[in-house]
This record gives structure tokens, C-alpha cells and sequence, in this order.
């Protein structure tokens, strides 16, 4: 934007600190690159002090040196959604299909329906079947809408209390108790009751017998929820609410036109995600621990890369919209902060001391990099 605008510029370069690298072009721009590799900077004539040069940054309107100080953060903006449209397109996302139902299941589902919608809303990457239903509590309807026999249907659901069973490591056919059938002499085998555990939320007590002795009610015990867990067969866990289903990830994907439409909501979406993490910074709700500096940076992208190109590609865009949020904060030293003093002399057509500024910005660097060495150090410390 700076070259645009015919701004005088005296250095683009990556990192700071001693150049270990220049060259200089016929315009006398100097390109370097510095030992230290926490960002970069773009070096404008007049800046940080005043220059009778005709192209100096404080010879230049406010309007203009707004526009030059936002194009960071613009690009950045610009960049990760371009690399959100990547990053949907080239990965897709998985919406349920339903595999098995709760037999005592009160919702219209049925096994392989594919839900699509939650209350009119498309399930996403970032939007799944957990993130729209989390607000609904036990007995509240909403709408799901979902692919059944090549026919779309909305169907109205709710949350439900459940618990759910599991057998315990160890059981086999060899250790699995006699255990028959209430309504007759039929012996019951591993595998279907162990079908029967995996399907109900409520447990039937006078479905299964210890002994077929006599098959009367004087002599046969039955095997009831409590002693199976005592007999240590299955155990138990409260599931809370659910809709009583068990679904696996159906395969959908992305055009371009599609990844194009929905770049701006996955944006917000992921600029949400940082805003408010940097919010709880400060309400306690995110731990000190789990931010950090460069180091801690490059080391979570080693790790988020090993994971897969899925798990890349996403990085990228968060990246982007990281660095286009925290550069736009009134940070001394960041752009933020710079369009602010400009902004105020735009409004009172008279500037900040220069040297009182560039002494801010100064001083505002020096607490930004002690404060991405402490927590370098921190995090490594707790973690």
C-alpha cells in the first residue's frame, strides 16, 4: 500500500535485530533479513521522526497512512480467507449417519438416516450436531432435518435422559454367567446380550434368570442390573441427555462455489475462537498456560502438522486471522496502536510529539518481546 500511495520506503524486512542479509534495489530500498525471527517490519521515511522528504510518512495525509497502516491487517484478513476456501474444499466435514438407535429410543430416527440441519441450520466443519444441539436440556423439541430413502424430511426430536452399559474388560464366552431367557428354557449367549446391553438406556429386570430350575418364581433369581455390576459383567455410566443415537461421520465435501460462500462465516467463526480467547485471558476462563510466544508457536505447528494436512491446512487460516486480530489491538508498537495516533491527529489536525510516539513505541516492543520470552517460559514450565 505504501508503494501505491508513492510513500518513501527505506527497508522491508523479515525479523529483527542485526541484518544478516541486505540488498538494495536502484530505488535505494533496503531488503534484509534479520537474526531474529519474530515477524517483520516495513521502514517508511519519516515515521518515527519528522523529514522534509516529499514522500515521508508524516508528510502524508491521515487518510493515507490509515490505509498504509491497515494493509497488514487487511492482507492478513485476505489471506486466511483464501486459505479457508483451501482449507474446506481440499478436507470436506462429516455429518451423522445413524448406525444403531436406543431401543427405548422416543424420537422418529432411524437407523441410516443422514441428519443435514439442526433448527434450519446446516451442520459445518466448525458447526457439528454437538455445537447446535449443546443449548437444549432434557424434554426440549427442536427440528433436525435429515435424508431418509432419498427424501428429505424435518422431524421434530428431543433430549432425553439415558445411561448406558458396557462390559467390563475380561469377558468372555468362557467366564460369561448361565443366564436364560425369562419367557422359556433358551439359554442366552454373549453376543446377544451384550446387542441387548449396547441398545437400551433403561435395563429390563425381568428379562434374564440365573437358573431354569422349575421356571417359577420361588426358584429362579433373577440377574438384574445391580448384580451384573456386582458380578463385575458390565458396568455403568449416565450419559446424561441424548437423542439415542450412535452415528459415524458421513463423507461430505465442498465445491468451490461453496467453500467460496461459506469462507466469511468459517472466518468469524475461527476470529470468534481467538477473541474470545484472549477475552478469557483476562476473565480467567483461558490459562496462561495454554498461550505462549514464537517457540511455543512453531512447536504446536510441528505438532498440528504431524496430525495430518487436514489439521495443516486449518492452521494456516487460524494463523492468519491471529496475526490480522492482534496487529489491529492499540498496542503501542502494532499498527493498532499507530492508527489510533494517526486517527487522533486527524481528528485535532495537529500530531502527537513524534519523538514522545516513537518512545511509545519503543518502549511498547520491549514489553511486547519480554512478554513472548516469559511466555515461552511459562508454558514450557507448566507443561
Amino acid at each position: 500500500m505504501g508503494k501505491l500511495l508513492k510513500f518513501k520506503i527505506n527497508e522491508f524486512a523479515i525479523g529483527f535485530g542485526k541484518a544478516i542479509y541486505k540488498h538494495t534495489n536502484k530505488n535505494g530500498e533496503v531488503f534484509s533479513i534479520r537474526i531474529i525471527p519474530l515477524g517483520g517490519f516495513c521502514a517508511f521515511e519519516g515515521e518515527d521522526e519528522d523529514s522534509s522528504n516529499e514522500g515521508a510518512f508524516n508528510k502524508q495525509k491521515p487518510w493515507k497512512r490509515l490505509i498504509v497502516l491497515a494493509g497488514g491487517v487487511t492482507f492478513n484478513f485476505i489471506f486466511g480467507l483464501i486459505m479457508s476456501i483451501v482449507y474446506l474444499c481440499a478436507t470436506g466435514y462429516a455429518v451423522p449417519q445413524i448406525k444403531t438407535i436406543e431401543r427405548t429410543n422416543p424420537n422418529d430416527i432411524q437407523v441410516n438416516d443422514i441428519i443435514y440441519k439442526v433448527d434450519g441450520v446446516h451442520l459445518e466443519s466448525y458447526k457439528t450436531i454437538s455445537d447446535l444441539t449443546k443449548k437444549y436440556g432434557e424434554g426440549e423439541n427442536f427440528t433436525i432435518t435429515l435424508l431418509r430413502d432419498g427424501e428429505m424430511k424435518d422431524i421434530t426430536v428431543h433430549k432425553y435422559a439415558s445411561d448406558a452399559w458396557y462390559f467390563l474388560n475380561g469377558i468372555s464366552a468362557e467366564n460369561f454367567p448361565e443366564m436364560y431367557l425369562a419367557d422359556g428354557e433358551e439359554k442366552v449367549t454373549l453376543s446377544e446380550f451384550e446387542e441387548y446391553i449396547s441398545s437400551v438406556s433403561q435395563f429390563d429386570e425381568s428379562r434374564y434368570y440365573k437358573t431354569k430350575a422349575g421356571l417359577d418364581d420361588e426358584h429362579r433369581e433373577a440377574w438384574t442390573e445391580k448384580t451384573l455390576i456386582e458380578a463385575g459383567v458390565i458396568g455403568k455410566v449416565s450419559s446424561g441427555v441424548s437423542m439415542g443415537f450412535v452415528y459415524v461421520g458421513h463423507a461430505e465435501r465442498y465445491s468451490l462455489w461453496d467453500g467460496i460462500a461459506k469462507c466469511f462465516s468459517f472466518a468469524i467463526y475461527l476470529c470468534w475462537l481467538i477473541l474470545k480467547t484472549l477475552g478469557g485471558l483476562f476473565t480467567g476462563a483461558t490459562a496462561l498456560s495454554d498461550v505462549g510466544g514464537t517457540i511455543t508457536a512453531v512447536s504446536q505447528i510441528v505438532e498440528i502438522s504431524r496430525m495430518g494436512i487436514d489439521k495443516f491446512l486449518l492452521l494456516i487460516p487460524f494463523l492468519s486471522f491471529n496475526l490480522a486480530i492482534f496487529n489491529a489491538l492499540p498496542i503501542p508498537a502494532l499498527d493498532g496502536a499507530k492508527m489510533v495516533f494517526v486517527s487522533i491527529e486527524g481528528i485535532f489536525r495537529k500530531p502527537i510529539n513524534r519523538t514522545v510516539e516513537a518512545y511509545i513505541h519503543m518502549i511498547g516492543l520491549f514489553v511486547l518481546l519480554a512478554l513472548v520470552i516469559f511466555l515461552d517460559i511459562y508454558h514450557f514450565i507448566v507443561t
